[in-house]
């Protein structure tokens, strides 16, 4: 018995001394990273294991078991975090290294390393902390803290420049935006009931500015259309305009007030007519367009050949901030024009797929009028049948020739017509892009022209300076002068004969246009009406049956 006994008591002991030396050598399992987390509010530490951070911080967890999870956002200043502060940003990617975070949770499931974590005295858990530290010093951890903070970076701006040209892009769709004086959108807070009238300031210096309350209004057609469109980009150039021109008297024009009363007439009747196209009412361009040509209609003093007279003289006198905003107005001009020449291509080209619908439709139903109908009706006689065969093929026939004549008619006078307009445009676009090279070119003569009047003076007030070389810079200096005055009115002459052609082409260029609108929309009313009444004879047919 005593042997057992001894026995017993020395197998114990093994027992235990094993146990010892297995908890002695056993070790720690590192903590891995789960996933990075976004702080939801700013928090302060109230102990010495707690980590703080603010609201938006990236947060690498550790260790999500409890409701004090362990994380970091730098890797060497771990520490405990409310998880009630914190919400899931994304999945970490975790080094090959080190196993996935599966075999994370079993492992904490089988033997969890923090069964004995106290969250109410934090200094009993110092051997969580020290084995924290150690593990997450390792430069893979801060690695992949880096990449994934640095990518979270990228997509942010990605996403903020992406939202920029969104909102940007919206901006200009939505006419409740304007430009302000710096030429950056803003948005209107009067957006209703918005309107712009031009207002005389002073009779004797004939100077302007502009009353706005928003933007300015196009009603055309009353009670058929109704078209509404911001002009602030217009205003905004107006008011360069005015302020430049305070002290300025605007020069008179040669033409007679009939002959001005005439063209604004003409312009009038332009308007209307394009406006209430339903294509061109669509086109955000084109409405603008009309718009700035509505408004100097509606008030002489902001008539378009006066204000660009005006502002061409001044070039002359060579002031360089009248040089930069005619410079810029050229810009805002072209691509005016650029934007109403393809309008006006894109509407001749639907003008075309219209002709060639109207082509096809026409040869159906001229196939249809050879037909020979039979109502089944028995009751009714051969020749009263006959008749009526007859008749209905000879409408679909007419009708089909109607068709036609639209289609011939699109083709041949409303294409056509646009030619002249697309043509203009083309032609200024390029007067236009020329006009920006030679003001670089004045601008490098007047440039010159002052570098040598400087030389000059230096050389004049120098008492060691020989008379033969003042006497070479001077004549120097006299000849750029002749040449960049020279050069000048070249260049007033040549923005003259812009000024002047420009009223003229498009007036004339347009009327053409307009006249076959008009003939074009009367001819589609009469298409229309007679498709009507062949609807309203077919269903008589049928209801006779």
């Amino acid at each position: 018995m005593e042997n057992e006994m001894e026995n017993e008591m020395e197998n114990e002991n093994n027992e235990m001394e094993n146990e010892m030396e297995k908890e002695e050598n056993n070790e720690v399992e590192p903590i891995q990273p789960l996933y990075y987390v976004i702080a939801t509010a700013n928090f302060e530490k109230q102990e010495e294991e707690e980590m703080s951070f603010k609201k938006d911080d990236l947060i690498t967890i550790v260790c999500d078991k409890y409701n004090w999870w362990v994380g970091f956002i730098d890797p060497e200043n771990p520490g405990f975090i409310p998880k009630n502060y914190v919400k899931i940003y994304e999945e970490s990617t975790i080094s090959e290294s080190n196993s996935n975070a599966e075999e994370v949770n079993n492992n904490n499931q089988e033997s969890d390393e923090f069964e004995d974590l106290d969250l109410q005295q934090p200094d009993k858990n110092s051997k969580y902390s020290d084995q924290m530290e150690e593990v997450l010093n390792e430069d893979e951890f801060v690695d992949v803290f880096h990449q994934n903070l640095n990518q979270e970076k990228k997509m942010n701006e990605i996403k903020i420049v992406k939202a920029k040209e969104e909102e940007v892009a919206e901006k200009f769709k939505n006419s409740q935006y304007y430009l302000d004086d710096n030429f950056i959108w803003k948005k209107n807070k009067n957006s209703e009931n918005r309107t712009f009238e031009i207002v005389k300031v002073e009779k004797r210096r004939k100077s302007f500015r502009l009353k706005q309350s928003g933007a300015y209004k196009i009603i055309t057609n009353p009670g058929k259309y109704q078209i509404t469109h911001s002009l602030q980009d217009f205003i905004k150039l107006s008011e360069k305009f005015q302020k430049e021109f305070q002290s300025i008297l605007i020069p008179q024009i040669s033409k007679s007030k009939n002959e001005i009363s005439s063209i604004e007439q003409e312009l009038k009747t332009f308007l209307v007519e394009i406006n209430s196209h339903p294509i061109l009412c669509q086109s955000h361009t084109f409405l603008n367009f009309l718009g700035i040509s509505q408004a100097i209609i509606e008030n002489p003093k902001f008539e378009f050949e006066r204000k660009l007279t005006s502002y061409f003289e001044e070039i002359g006198i060579d002031h360089q901030k009248k040089l930069h905003d005619f410079n810029y107005y050229v810009h805002k001009l072209e691509s005016e024009f650029k934007s109403l020449k393809d309008s006006m291509i894109k509407l001749t080209k639907q003008n075309q797929e219209l002709g060639d619908s109207f082509v096809e439709a026409g040869e159906i139903f001229n196939e249809l009028g050879k037909i020979k109908f039979d109502w089944d009706s028995p009751k009714e006689n051969q020749e009263i049948r006959g008749k009526r065969q007859s008749n209905i093929g000879s409408t679909l026939v007419a009708f089909s020739f109607t068709l036609n004549q639209i289609s011939k008619l699109i083709k041949d006078e409303v294409i056509s017509s646009a030619e002249p307009l697309i043509t203009f445009l083309s032609r200024y676009l390029t007067l236009l892009s020329s006009f920006s090279q030679v003001i670089k070119r004045k601008e490098n003569l007047k440039s010159k022209c002052d570098s040598s009047l400087n030389n000059l003076s230096k050389m004049e007030k120098n008492p060691n300076q020989q008379p033969q070389k003042i006497a070479i810079e001077k004549k120097k200096h006299q000849d750029l002068t002749l040449i960049y005055k020279n050069f000048q009115l070249a260049v007033l002459g040549e923005m003259k004969n812009f000024q002047s052609n420009i009223s003229s082409d498009l007036r004339n260029s347009s009327r053409e246009f307009v006249t076959n609108q008009i003939k074009f929309h009367k001819k589609m009313g009469e298409l229309w009406e007679y498709i009507l009444s062949f609807l309203d004879e077919t269903e008589k047919e049928k209801k006779r049956k």
